[in-house]
């Protein structure tokens, strides 16, 4: 390949092209594994429901996995929540309404991201 010039400009794109690429590519595969777990899980398990510890990676692209997911699991409930851990080491609900003193959480370095699939008939 001959060598073509280039501008500033464009040599930015590149990475903001190459980053997008890679991120709907990641989102292709979480999703993908979360379908395929949850159908192993419907065939041999006995629960109703999957639950997907999110990476840190992920976590920006939460919306989009749990959008693709809503289209493969059309009347199942995906929902996404966000927990933290509380000083006594439980994980607590982020988006729950506790009594400030009652729990103190250690702060978003120990929070994670949820996507629970629910396929059951209540």
């Amino acid at each position: 390949m001959e060598p073509t010039p280039i501008t500033r400009a464009a040599l930015h794109m590149l990475k903001r092209e190459h980053d997008a690429v890679a991120r709907e590519q990641a989102v292709a595969v979480a999703t993908r594994t979360i379908y395929n777990r949850v159908i192993e899980a419907a065939k041999t398990g006995l629960k109703t429901q999957y639950v997907y510890e999110v990476s840190t990676y992920l976590q920006p692209s939460v919306a989009d996995i749990v959008y693709g997911l809503n289209d493969l699991f059309p009347d199942s409930p995906v929902t996404v929540k966000f927990l933290s851990r509380g000083i006594d080491g439980h994980m607590y609900d982020v988006q729950a309404e506790y009594d400030s003193y009652g729990i103190r959480l250690q702060g978003s370095n120990f929070q994670k991201a949820y996507i629970t699939v629910d396929w059951s008939w209540s």
